[in-house]
């Protein structure tokens, strides 16, 4: 059986990220053949002694990201938490260009982080196979209302892209 498992990123060492390698050398040892698939890269970060033991497909290298400055930091900060609604459409494109890459003849697609859950939704559209979920951390929305902050928040919604998001 080929299985293909996907994380959003292996760029750092986290729990998920280690749950997905471990899952791929295990599955690996027991006789499958697995491919792991991931958006964002880095072989120096993402425990690099499970790596080397697999097979890693994916879109952006970070270890080859230059290094920004303070205020491009800051900048790129607050844009992303002005336009974060707006993220899941511009992710779009990336989903579609990792589903391009994941073989076709996958008989089984392991997404790993709910950010990664679109793509598992398109696999399955798209080739008609099995997908297997693994909740790793809880999406939370939070809708709070006890702070001026939140107020303001959520009179801008609309402009920030919330009901389309939603």
């Amino acid at each position: 059986m080929k299985i293909g498992i996907v994380a959003w990123d292996l760029n750092i060492s986290g729990g998920t990220q280690r749950q997905a390698l471990e899952l791929a050398i295990h599955l690996q040892k027991i006789g499958y053949d697995v491919k792991v698939y991931s958006m964002y890269y880095n072989n120096e970060k993402c425990y690099p002694d499970l790596i080397k033991r697999l097979e890693i497909n994916y879109l952006y290298n970070t270890k080859d990201a230059v290094n920004r400055s303070a205020a491009d930091k800051v900048t790129n900060r607050l844009l992303n938490r002005f336009f974060l609604p707006w993220q899941e459409l511009l992710n779009e494109r990336k989903y579609y260009k990792l589903l391009n890459m994941i073989d076709p003849d996958i008989e089984l697609l392991n997404c790993h982080d709910y950010g990664i859950y679109p793509l598992g939704a398109k696999f399955k559209e798209r080739y008609k196979k099995p997908i297997v979920y693994m909740m790793n951390d809880l999406p939370v929305y939070k809708n709070k209302l006890n702070s001026a902050k939140e107020i303001i928040k959520l009179l801008l919604s609309p402009i920030r892209g919330d009901l389309f998001y939603r």
